[in-house]
C-alpha cells in the first residue's frame, strides 16, 4: 500500500473507528457501547447494527423469539432487514425462531461483568507491578518518561497482549474468508460506554510503524498533526527510508510537535522488535506477566454461563476488554500511571503534548 493511502487511512481512522451510526433516532443499541476486535473490510457489523431499527430487531431477539413474537412486541421489521443482519452474521434462524449471534449485555449484566473485571484487574496489577516500575524506568533514562501511559496502553495491554493469547490459538483467528464475508472476530454490545476510553490509529509500511493515541476530546488538539496529510506522508517516508526528517517543509510543521530534535532525529519511544531492544522486552514481559495472569484467574466456563456467550474465545476477548481499562484505571489509581496531558485536560494541551500520545515500532529486517 502506498504512503498516501496509511495517511489518508490513519487520518480517516480518527473519525471512523467507532462507526456511522445509522439514520434511525430510535434504534435503542445507539445507548450501548457497541465494540469490535474484528478483521473489518469496508462496511462492518457496528455499522449495520445502528441502521434504521435494526438494534431493536436484535435486542428484542436476544433469546430466541419468532417473526410473530417480533410483531407481538411491536418491533417493525422488513425480511430484507432479516435477511441482511443473518448474512452478516448477527442473526441466525433456526426453524421459525430469530435468535442474536452476537453477546448484547443489558445494563445489570454489563455492571456485574464490569465488577468482575475489576477484581481481575487488581490481581493482575499486583502481579506486574515490578514490570511496570521497570519500564517507567526505562523511559525516565531516554527522557521520555511522559509516553508511558500511552505506549502501555497501546503497545502492551491493547497490543502485545492480544498477540500473546492469539499466538496461544486462545482466540477466534480473525481472518476473512468464504466462511466469513465482511469481517471477522467478534462484535458485543454493553450497556453503556465507559465514561474514559482510548484509541490507537497507526501508520505502518516497510517494517515501520507510527502509533498514535488518542481519545475523541483530544482530536481537536490534534488535527494539525493529522490534516497535513502531505507533509505527513513526506515525514513518514523520510523516517522509513532514512531514519530521519529530512523534508525542511515537514520538519518546519512537525517542529511543534517535539516529535523530533533539530537534526530530524525522532525522540519519541522507538521500540525494535528485537531481543537485545531493552524496550521491547521488557514490553514482551509485561505482556506476557499480564496475559497470563488474566488466564490464571478467569473462571471461562462461568463466564459463558453468566452472559450467554458462545465459547471461551468470545468470552476472553470480551472480559480482557473490560478488564484491559480497569488495569489501567488501577495503575493510575496506584500511582504507577498518569493520563498524559492531552487526555486529562485536553482544552490546555500544548502542540508539544501530542508527541505524549505517539511511539514508532519497527521490526528488524531478515
Amino acid at each position: 500500500m502506498k504512503t498516501t493511502a496509511l495517511i489518508v487511512a490513519l487520518f480517516a481512522g480518527f473519525f471512523m473507528s467507532y462507526g456511522q451510526e445509522g439514520d434511525s433516532d430510535t434504534n435503542a443499541l445507539k445507548k450501548y457501547d457497541i465494540i469490535q476486535y474484528a478483521t473489518v473490510s469496508g462496511y462492518g457489523p457496528r455499522n449495520i447494527a445502528l441502521l434504521d431499527n435494526n438494534g431493536d430487531i436484535l435486542l428484542a431477539c436476544k433469546m430466541g423469539v419468532t417473526e410473530e413474537g417480533l410483531k407481538k412486541k411491536g418491533i417493525s421489521y422488513t425480511e430484507s432487514q432479516v435477511v441482511l443482519l443473518e448474512a452478516w452474521r448477527l442473526l441466525a434462524e433456526n426453524e421459525d425462531t430469530l435468535k442474536t449471534v452476537m453477546a448484547i449485555l443489558d445494563s445489570s449484566e454489563t455492571r456485574a461483568l464490569r465488577d468482575y473485571s475489576r477484581s481481575v484487574a487488581e490481581l493482575v496489577c499486583d502481579s506486574t507491578i515490578a514490570v511496570v516500575v521497570a519500564l517507567k524506568k526505562h523511559l525516565d533514562e531516554i527522557n521520555r518518561s511522559r509516553n508511558a501511559y500511552s505506549l502501555i496502553f497501546s503497545y502492551v495491554v491493547d497490543g502485545l497482549v492480544w498477540r500473546y493469547l492469539e499466538a496461544k490459538k486462545l482466540l477466534t483467528p480473525r481472518t476473512i474468508g468464504p466462511e466469513t464475508p465482511f469481517w471477522a472476530g467478534e462484535v458485543w454490545a454493553l450497556h453503556r460506554p465507559r465514561a474514559f476510553s482510548c484509541g490507537t490509529n497507526k501508520i505502518s509500511d516497510r517494517g515501520v510503524s507510527i502509533s498514535v493515541n488518542w481519545t475523541e476530546a483530544s482530536i481537536p488538539k490534534m488535527w494539525p498533526f493529522v490534516a497535513d496529510i502531505k507533509n505527513l506522508e513526506r515525514m513518514f517516508d523520510d523516517y522509513a527510508t532514512s531514519g530521519r526528517v529530512i523534508d525542511t517543509t515537514a520538519k518546519r510543521v512537525f517542529g511543534p510537535f517535539d516529535l523530533f530534535n533539530n537534526r530530524g532525529e525522532f525522540t519519541v519511544p522507538i521500540i525494535t522488535e528485537t531481543k537485545t531492544n531493552r524496550l521491547y522486552s521488557l514490553s514482551v514481559e509485561f505482556s506476557q506477566r499480564i496475559a497470563e495472569a488474566v488466564l490464571s484467574t478467569l473462571d471461562l466456563n462461568s463466564l459463558r454461563a453468566s452472559y450467554h456467550l458462545r465459547d471461551d474465545s468470545q468470552a476472553l476477548v470480551i472480559v480482557y476488554h473490560e478488564t484491559m481499562w480497569d488495569l489501567m484505571d488501577a495503575y493510575e489509581s496506584k500511582g504507577l500511571l498518569k493520563k498524559p496531558v492531552a487526555f486529562a485536560d485536553p482544552a490546555h494541551t500544548r502542540p508539544s503534548d501530542i508527541s505524549d500520545l505517539i511511539f514508532v515500532v519497527r521490526q528488524e529486517k531478515p
